[in-house]
């Protein structure tokens, strides 16, 4: 197994450093790979480390609030998360609370529909 620190700084970006984010890379094959503890900032040092973010299979979150993407309610032809998707795994996510960004027209069409919270413009989320 390896595991890299993509990021391995603070909230702020203390020293220069991107939040914490750990890419873990087992030995075998069929192996899951995992991104760990998913600041704000990884997918900038995913991006500088020249990984894809189809080189990422899981990502586990240490904390209480987990913000996805969730572009279509069904079908993201593979390039964005639909929420179907995404609710099969909710039990896995391990997190209390569930925000949804990046929704296209289908979802926003079905926002009442969702059993999660929709990110809005200008919108405070008390934690």
């Amino acid at each position: 197994m390896n595991a890299r620190f993509l990021g391995s700084g603070d909230a702020f970006g203390s020293g220069g450093r991107f939040q914490n984010c750990i890419y873990v890379r087992p030995d075998e094959l069929d192996a899951k790979r995992l991104l760990v503890g998913s600041g704000a900032s990884s997918l900038m040092a995913v991006k500088r480390f020249e990984l894809e973010t189809s080189d990422v299979d899981v990502i586990l979150l240490s904390h209480h609030l987990f913000i996805c993407e969730c572009n279509f309610f069904e079908d993201g032809g593979g390039h964005h998360l639909d929420y179907q998707t995404l609710m099969g795994y909710r039990e896995y996510l391990g997190c209390h609370r569930l925000v949804l960004t990046h929704m296209g027209e289908e979802m926003l069409r079905r926002i009442e529909e969702l059993d999660v919270e929709g990110a809005e413009d200008g919108k405070s989320y008390v934690l």
